[in-house]
């Protein structure tokens, strides 16, 4: 129980950081069937290229990919500098940053942070 406390305030955690531009934009991902996640470049195991296959992998490529899994749409992942986390959104380059991003009332005045739970 408790790994499954552990793996879930983690997973959780990671999800606080997930960022949508505007809450309207949820027809444009359905429309389009795409689900647009920025994610960093190169910070495993967040996410990083994978040295087989060159593919993105990481825990916020995985969580990227269960979102979109959930919406019924496929997911593009796009990997961004710790700098383009918000401005990717605001320009409407991504649908969400899934990465490590701290809540700051300057990022909350541009971007909507989701709630983490209070309690396993």
């Amino acid at each position: 129980m408790t790994l499954k406390c552990i793996t879930l305030g983690f997973a959780l955690a990671a999800t606080a950081a997930i960022t949508p531009a505007k809450a309207d934009r949820l027809d444009d991902i359905m429309a389009a069937k795409t689900l647009r996640c920025a994610t960093f470049a190169d910070v495993p195991p967040f996410a990083s290229p994978d040295p087989k296959t060159r593919e993105m992998a990481g825990f916020d490529v995985d969580l990227c990919n269960a979102i979109a899994k959930q919406l019924g749409v496929a997911a593009e992942v796009k990997p961004v500098s710790v700098e383009a986390r918000v401005p990717e959104v605001k320009l409407g380059r991504v649908d969400i940053t899934v990465a490590n991003l701290a809540y700051t009332q300057s990022r909350a005045e541009q971007i909507q942070f989701s709630d983490p739970p209070r309690k396993c």
